[in-house]
């Protein structure tokens, strides 16, 4: 938090609104797609938790928490389980829970196919992963 001398780790440039050092922190590191020079940067600075500022960065983050031994929402890889819906309508599914019928594709033919096998009122459509 700023003020109370943490660290904030950035994304590339493109991907982020910035940092400025009068956001109040007492360290900005900002991860230019070299890990093992961010992660020394981090180990340096002493980080004790890493979280994503929004779903764009959990994969790096998990990455990055995994990789210092901290604790993290997951394991890197398990990144859909938190940003897709399809993702995480299969994994409740496998456990029994209930869950929304979804359908990942990229074929209106198959996807025009699973509706007439599934009739509703409405149909959702949205990307296989949300980034943003």
């Amino acid at each position: 938090m700023p003020g109370t001398g943490s660290h904030r780790l950035s994304g590339p440039p493109h991907h982020h609104r910035g940092v400025a050092a009068d956001d109040g922190y007492a360290h900005v590191i900002t991860y230019d797609g070299d890990l093992r020079r961010t992660l020394k940067r981090l180990r340096v600075a002493g980080v004790g938790a890493v979280l994503a500022a929004g779903p764009a960065g959990v994969e790096l983050a998990e990455r990055i928490a995994w990789h210092l031994h901290l604790p993290a929402t997951g394991a890197p890889g398990s990144t859909s389980l938190r940003t897709d819906p399809g993702a995480q309508a299969k994994a409740l599914a496998r456990t029994g829970i209930a869950a929304p019928h979804t359908l990942r594709t990229s074929h209106l033919a198959e996807a025009l196919s699973w509706a007439d096998c599934l009739p509703a009122r409405a149909y959702r459509l949205m990307p296989a992963a949300t980034t943003a």
